[in-house]
């Protein structure tokens, strides 16, 4: 068996956090041990940034790190090391309340055995907790944190440059809700849809390439971008302006 525990516990949403993921091994005579742990993070971790084993940093490899999490080389922890503590730093955002970072451990030497799994305990007695879930400090009802475009202005003449208005926005405790991003004039009429689909808590890209309803390309001008999010409480909306330039 394998405890492990996340702190901290409470973050804030959709912001860049450090967080320390500790596990505690409990072998019995039959086991090999590893030499692997593999994370799940609930978008692309911002990096790894130590390893310890009881208290000491050591040498490690990044084997993956994508948007599902990442897996790490570590020294081989055997038997003879039954109860250390391994601590690992990495970076990352959380957007769900509740949200689960789930681990196994394996033996790199044996690709085709089952993982372990890591079962949420007191894996450091110094911290409180015992967990593997992280919750949200101050969220509101709104499901839209934030939106956002790369540029206030783009010109899609198609010379590769700033052709297109790229959007970034974050949803926060949703799961599965049905989200729009609509395209209006300044007098009011929509003229546009940039995206259509369901999407879950997390962060997300769209973009605009300047097209109407029509297919066509628009006439220069400042168009209004808004971001409609249905929930069980109704719909949730974020605007941004952006400049259309040729």
């Amino acid at each position: 068996q394998v405890l492990a525990e996340i702190t901290p516990g409470e973050v804030a949403p959709g912001q860049p956090q450090v967080f320390t993921y500790a596990l505690t091994p409990a072998f019995n005579s039959r086991d090999l041990g590893f030499d692997s742990i593999a994370i799940d993070t609930p978008s692309l971790s911002g990096g790894v940034d130590a390893v310890r084993i009881s208290g000491q940093e050591v040498s490690f490899e990044v084997r993956r790190l994508d948007e599902t999490g990442f897996e790490l080389a570590i020294p081989r922890i055997d038997p003879t090391r039954t109860g250390e503590r391994i601590e690992v730093d990495f970076r990352a955002e959380v957007f769900q309340f509740g949200t689960l970072f789930s681990g196994r451990v394996f033996d790199s030497e044996k690709p085709f055995e089952v993982r372990q799994a890591l079962t949420a305990g007191d894996a450091d007695p110094l911290v409180d907790g015992d967990r593997l879930s992280v919750d949200l400090l101050q969220v509101g009802q709104q499901s839209i944190r934030t939106l956002r475009l790369r540029s206030a202005v783009f010109t899609p003449n198609g010379d590769g440059v700033n052709d297109l208005a790229e959007i970034e926005y974050d949803l926060l405790n949703v799961q599965a809700v049905p989200v729009m991003i609509e395209v209006f004039d300044l007098a009011g009429r929509k003229v546009g849809v940039v995206a259509v689909g369901e999407r879950s808590s997390g962060r997300f890209q769209a973009a605009w390439d300047g097209r109407g309803a029509e297919g066509g390309f628009l006439p220069p001008g400042t168009y209004l971008l808004r971001l409609v999010v249905g929930t069980d409480q109704g719909e949730d909306q974020a605007q941004a302006v952006v400049g259309l330039v040729y």
